[in-house]
């Protein structure tokens, strides 16, 4: 049967070598390998229970976690417990900033070093809002100009068109605190040693992050730098300052 198959294959392609039977069935066995990395890597984590969609590739990563929320003990005192239906963990969307706290972690675990904390909670949500905003406004899928004249009617602040513009006007202001300086720059290097580097602005990094969720490697290895140690922590020490400025 293979044989008659190779045969068949020939004869369609034209007189093209047929691919073997061995490195058919070696390309399947790889495929089916791929598969298998895909859909345990889109797995959610074992205790978030059946009603979430187990296997779902489209997800991405996810990362879990248990909500908390704070209740009046019967003596007034306040007590913090678990949130959640039947005590299950629950499951968001990974980014990049859980990426790049993985990876720190992973080489902390080599290294034997203390785990160290890349971004604080606040800087960490700051984006998170940043790309919320963006994304929602995206979606609306209404240009700023055709609307800034029809939306001031309603009075009560709740209109779709009052929620566009505020979404916008809140943009405009993080991105007027990001500001226009320079995550890396290229003036201290000398022409003839900079050769595909292009200088990386503030904007850049933060957008780059936080909408594209690339990690401050990545970033940097698409600007044409070398991803040495210095580099990597002059850049997250930029991209702090200006998380911290969008905070305000």
């Amino acid at each position: 049967m293979s044989k008659r198959f190779d045969r068949l294959q020939a004869m369609i392609g034209g007189g093209v070598d047929p691919v073997s039977a061995a490195e058919r069935a070696t390309r399947l066995h790889g495929h089916g390998a791929g598969m298998a990395m895909i859909k345990a890597a889109c797995r959610p984590p074992v205790g978030t229970g059946p009603a979430v969609v187990q296997v779902a590739p489209a997800r991405g990563p996810v990362v879990e976690f248990r909500p908390v929320a704070l209740f009046e003990r019967g003596d007034g005192s306040i007590e913090a417990r678990p949130d959640s239906f039947d005590g299950r963990s629950v499951i968001r969307r990974g980014d990049a900033f859980d990426r790049m706290q993985d990876q720190a972690d992973r080489a902390a675990r080599i290294a034997r070093r203390r785990r160290v904390l890349l971004f604080t909670r606040g800087q960490i949500d700051i984006g998170r809002e940043y790309q919320a905003l963006v994304e929602r406004h995206r979606a609306a899928g209404v240009k700023l100009s055709s609307i800034e004249g029809r939306a001031g009617g309603t009075g009560n602040g709740g209109g779709f068109l009052e929620a566009v513009l505020r979404d916008r006007e809140r943009i405009d202001e993080l991105r007027r605190r990001i500001g226009d300086g320079m995550a890396l720059s290229l003036r201290r290097i000398r022409p003839s040693a900079r050769g595909s580097r292009r200088a990386i602005t503030d904007r850049a990094l933060v957008d780059m992050v936080c909408l594209e969720e690339r990690t401050i490697t990545e970033v940097i290895s698409l600007h044409g730098w070398k991803k040495c140690g210095g580099t990597i922590v002059a850049a997250r020490a930029a991209l702090v300052a200006a998380l911290e400025r969008m905070r305000g």
